[in-house]
């Protein structure tokens, strides 16, 4: 299952020339009633959150995570694997000095969680997976099976989540779920002691 950002901009007014922007594009990936990250990009502590200059807005792809999903992990009784994908993104902006250059405070100018859950059709079935999704911040109760929205996979095989609105970001998350081992891949060169 491969995840990607497609046509992130910023919706906020440019700022004057003396002032450069840069963003910091943090996400990371949790499968729920675990306590750990399947990925995690961040500034602090991990430095390696993906930073964009102001010039480079809209961006058309970034990529955030291959996932390897097995559903016989899921919990007893489960139909749904779930899991949960935090996403922010940090404006920081220099003005240019005559002898120094004054950095302001980092502002958060997008930050919210979605909740996925997907059910992979049967193993020789045609059936498409089924993908759903909420938004935390408007979700009041965690056990009302109300509160999750469908979406459909498009021609291209790839689920599309706009970003919840907002007035500094817009953006679509893309889900694409394909069978393992990849088709690219030939299996006569596999190394078995790796498998």
């Amino acid at each position: 299952m491969k995840l990607w950002l497609e046509n992130l901009d910023l919706r906020g007014a440019a700022p004057p020339a003396n002032i450069q922007e840069f963003y910091d594009v943090e996400f990371s990936l949790s499968v729920r009633g675990t306590g750990v990250f399947l990925h995690q990009r961040k500034q602090k502590p991990c430095e390696n959150a993906e930073r964009f200059d102001r010039a480079k807005f809209p961006v058309a792809r970034i990529h955030l995570h291959t996932a390897f999903m097995d559903t016989k992990l899921r919990s007893v009784g489960e139909l749904f694997s779930h899991f949960l994908l935090a996403f922010r993104v940090a404006q920081h902006r220099v003005r240019d000095g005559f002898l120094f250059d004054h950095q302001y405070p980092e502002r958060t100018i997008y930050s919210e969680s979605m909740e996925v859950r997907v059910k992979l059709a049967a193993p020789g079935s045609s059936a498409a997976p089924t993908v759903q999704y909420r938004w935390l911040s408007e979700t009041t109760d965690p056990d009302d099976p109300q509160s999750w929205r469908s979406t459909d996979l498009n021609d291209s095989g790839v689920f599309r989540f706009a970003f919840r609105q907002a007035d500094t970001l817009a953006g679509e998350l893309c889900i694409k779920p394909e069978p393992w081992p990849d088709a690219n891949i030939d299996a006569t060169n596999v190394d078995a002691a790796r498998v």
